[in-house]
């Protein structure tokens, strides 16, 4: 019974908090910028509004493939994503919707197709089935190549450090709503995991992560202009730190770290119960 209530205060407090900062912290409309931070080099070729369906396609469709092979045999695993992959995808569509609609971020129509629902790029919907279905299929090929897990003994280390790293920068960063709103809600979720969620695959989750690390980096620098004259996905330059790793604002990768969290403990959720 006591958890239950520490749970739901857990969840609950987030959710108040968030909705607070967005109350008292409002966001400036009409200020998305178009130029990346920078450039590494232009690429004519990605001069099209195909850029993010191509995207998806170049991730997507080599991991499809791969799927089969004989060793990992990731598609026998596909019973026990799906529902996962659905569940993560609603969640973080109905917080991109709401991010949108403020205009913390947008998306430049010259690189998508121009099909929206709710708003979002068709394109962005099916980042969070396509993206999280490449990240499992690396997280199930490390474990089946890697045998010992190396990072079990650090995992706790890992999980505090980010928990602690996302409530500090929740607080001096509280009136940048991508900032403020992402690590409050990373902070909450690996808090929860640790708290409540009693598993022995954590090493191996962080160890997936750094991984996807360099495939997000890949991905995320063509949506935010690395190769191209103008960015994908844009921004509101007044709430987020403006701290990059090439032309990716530091927080695109917080906010992946809850979205490979809940992918991965939907999925041994699942797997454990049938």
């Amino acid at each position: 019974m006591n958890q239950t209530i520490i749970k739901i205060a857990l969840l609950l407090g987030t959710l108040l908090l968030i909705i607070f900062n967005l109350a008292t912290q409002p966001v400036e409309l009409n200020h998305l910028v178009k130029t990346p931070p920078m450039h590494l080099m232009q690429i004519e070729a990605l001069e099209t509004k195909y850029l993010y369906f191509l995207t998806h396609i170049c991730c997507f469709l080599p991991v499809f493939a791969l799927s089969f092979d004989r060793r990992v045999h990731y598609f026998k695993e596909w019973r026990f994503l799906w529902k996962g992959l659905l569940a993560t995808a609603a969640f973080f569509i109905v917080w991109d919707f709401f991010k949108t609609n403020l205009q913390v971020w947008g998306f430049n129509p010259s690189y998508y197709l121009g099909i929206t629902i709710a708003g979002l790029p068709l394109e962005e919907c099916f980042f969070f089935l396509t993206f999280p279905f490449c990240s499992i299929f690396i997280y199930e090929c490390l474990n089946f190549y890697v045998k010992k897990d190396f990072l079990a003994p650090f995992a706790n280390i890992f999980t505090y450090c980010i928990i602690f790293t996302c409530i500090v920068l929740s607080i001096f960063y509280w009136e940048k709503a991508y900032t403020s709103t992402t690590c409050m809600a990373v902070g909450a979720g690996f808090l929860y995991h640790h708290l409540f969620i009693k598993v022995a695959y954590r090493g191996r989750m962080y160890l997936a992560m750094i991984v996807v690390l360099l495939a997000h980096f890949i991905a995320d620098s063509v949506f935010t202009g690395a190769f191209t004259r103008e960015a994908l996905v844009i921004y509101n330059p007044d709430e987020y730190m403006r701290v990059f790793v090439g032309s990716i604002p530091i927080e695109d990768f917080i906010y992946g770290f809850l979205l490979m969290l809940m992918n991965v403990s939907f999925l041994e959720y699942f797997r454990k119960k049938y």
